[in-house]
């Protein structure tokens, strides 16, 4: 991933669990580029709407369902998690 202008802003962020994450938000329009647990430090999310390319990528699972809109079609075969936390819990047997 490669930063081609200005510098992301830092922001600390309470999870649902109530351990704490940094957001790294552009800092003219404070959109979410990345975030990533401050402990322990688990893996980084990359938030693929500010990529420029995302032909290549597939999703591992579909996180918060539970708030998704009533219209969202899900894949039949896909990894469904009503919260996010749920979704960690079950990572390393993903892998």
């Amino acid at each position: 991933m490669e930063i081609v202008r200005g510098e992301p802003r830092l922001y600390a962020r309470a999870r649902s669990d109530g351990r704490k994450k940094n957001v790294f938000r552009c800092p003219s329009c404070l959109t979410a580029l990345w975030s990533s647990h401050i402990e322990p430090h688990e893996y980084v999310t990359v938030y693929a709407g500010t990529l420029d390319d995302t032909s290549d990528l597939r999703p591992v699972a579909h996180l918060w369902t539970r708030d998704a809109q009533s219209w969202m079609l899900w894949p039949k075969d896909g990894l469904l998690f009503d919260e996010g936390r749920q979704y960690a819990d079950a990572r390393p047997s993903l892998a």
